[in-house]
């Protein structure tokens, strides 16, 4: 999934980076139900309309994700907005951004998910530092259902359903199981 190099300049943006933008971009949105004008304005440090200068347009370049915002804008915008450095930092985006994740990696990904989601993958009673951590009577196909049923069912269910599919996915590469690794992708298709 990442961009192919093929000659000078910028290099492409990985295309989960340029999602990831645009997720956030719409969060704050919904969350401040503020104008991109507005946003503009209130986070604008040099304060370009009270000079008498052109206004920026740096929210209308996050909604395209043609760049990323600062980690200061960023927090700001999270104490101002709560939930949206929840979003930006979710991780669904290493998750879907990543070709292979370690064991202790991926583990401490699936941990930081919402005990729904997280809670079908790992085993009860592990920890974040347990070596073997995915329960044994993993039913791949099952779990894919409720994700599926869940985000169906309850709003803004989207991104922690889809990290627990990709989790689901990297953990099909590390134990080698195609059909699980397979199942997952089609499950992604129906989020």
């Amino acid at each position: 999934m990442e961009p192919k190099v093929t000659g000078r300049g910028r290099p492409p943006r990985p295309q989960v980076e340029v999602v990831r933008v645009v997720t956030w971009y719409y969060a704050v949105r919904r969350l401040s139900k503020w104008s991109e004008t507005k946003l503009e304005i209130y986070f604008d440090k040099l304060d370009r309309a009270g000079l008498g200068r052109h206004r920026g347009s740096r929210w209308n370049k996050y909604k395209a994700g043609i760049t990323t915002p600062s980690r200061e804008l960023v927090e700001q915008v999270g104490r101002a907005f709560k939930g949206t450095l929840e979003v930006f930092d979710h991780p669904v985006w290493l998750l879907a951004s990543s070709e292979r994740l370690g064991t202790p990696a991926l583990r401490d990904l699936v941990l930081a998910l919402p005990r729904d989601i997280s809670g079908h993958i790992v085993r009860p009673g592990a920890t974040a530092t347990s070596d073997f951590w995915v329960s044994n009577d993993l039913d791949h196909q099952a779990i894919a259902a409720q994700f599926l049923q869940s985000h169906r069912e309850q709003a803004g269910t989207h991104l922690p359903v889809m990290a627990g599919l990709l989790a689901l996915a990297h953990d099909a590469k590390a134990r080698q199981l195609e059909s699980q690794h397979f199942a997952m992708h089609l499950a992604l298709a129906a989020v």
